[in-house]
């Protein structure tokens, strides 16, 4: 059992395990001695009983580490088990950048929350193959881009105001992916992409001109309609009755959110895995506090709804 003032290290090669446990640690002295234990060539990740404590330590750690790797907060979803109601855009989008960073190897400090680790999230190759860069002078059609955005699990809109939503006017398009940091406008001609760049949120007007920019999946699904199709069939395949009766399963066509959808989420796709998949090896593990708890808890917390 480890306690709140103790570190758990824990180094995993291919042969053998090696524990480290550091103790007389309190306040930000165990985050200090984590950033000087941290090794930009080996991957860490560092496991926290709550999300105030994953936020506290991620602070830390970026400033004590003083940008020599690269930290990431992986965000919670902030809903309850069997919640109708659908996580925030932003934290979705947030999230689904952070797997697709994991998935590519681009983060060298993983910072979350012990409860994050009990989830199914899709295969590490949905983020990688649904993700695109886009470049000025590309050739591509409006219909190749809204397939992208189709695949990657955006939502169209009139305007675009929140990360996951993109829109359509004649030959320009908006895009919100929080991996670009600011919201795109790309200017077509015909099917070549003239102009690409950065646009104020609020005012809608232009920042700076960029030469290329990203599109990352935005949500755990894709909205295409084979994929819908998908969730249907594992849908009546699991659940008697008139399935007809069934508001999710009446309005999954129309509305992809309501209803609880995110509950269902290994419906979508062939194969759902632990985030620990994400993971090589050789990954060390900085487990501060007593996870153990924060787990029970939130089985206590399942089972209770």
């Amino acid at each position: 059992m480890i306690t709140q003032n103790k570190v758990l290290i824990e180094k995993q090669p291919e042969a053998s395990i090696s524990h480290l446990k550091l103790g007389q640690l309190y306040g930000s002295s165990k985050n200090l001695a984590i950033s000087e234990i941290l090794d930009k060539d080996i991957f860490s990740v560092i496991v926290c009983p709550n999300s105030d404590s994953a936020q506290s330590v991620f602070r830390d750690i970026q400033f004590f580490s003083k940008n020599n790797v690269h930290v990431e907060l992986l965000p919670d979803l902030e809903m309850l088990p069997y919640d109708l109601n659908p996580p925030i855009k932003g934290l979705k989008a947030s999230r689904s950048e952070t797997f697709y960073k994991l998935a590519n190897g681009d983060i060298g400090v993983l910072v979350l929350n012990a409860q994050n680790l009990l989830w199914r999230i899709p295969e590490p190759s949905f983020f990688i193959d649904n993700a695109k860069c886009l470049k000025k002078s590309e050739v591509i059609t409006i219909h190749e881009i809204q397939d992208i955005f189709s695949r990657s699990g955006f939502e169209r809109k009139n305007v675009v105001s929140f990360p996951g939503e993109y829109s359509v006017r004649g030959s320009i398009i908006d895009f919100y992916s929080t991996i670009n940091g600011l919201p795109v406008r790309l200017d077509l001609l015909d099917e070549t992409i003239d102009s690409m760049r950065y646009f104020d949120i609020e005012t809608q007007l232009t920042i700076e001109p960029i030469d290329g920019c990203k599109i990352v999946p935005v949500d755990f699904f894709s909205k295409k309609e084979e994929q819908i199709e998908f969730f249907k069939m594992n849908f009546r395949n699991s659940h008697e009755g008139n399935h007809m009766e069934w508001p999710l399963y009446q309005s999954i066509d129309e509305d992809y959110e309501a209803n609880g959808t995110y509950n269902y989420l290994p419906f979508f796709h062939k194969q759902t895995v632990s985030l620990l998949n994400y993971f090589e090896s050789d990954t060390r593990f900085f487990c501060i506090g007593d996870i153990e708890i924060s787990w029970i808890a939130y089985h206590h917390l399942v089972n209770s709804r």
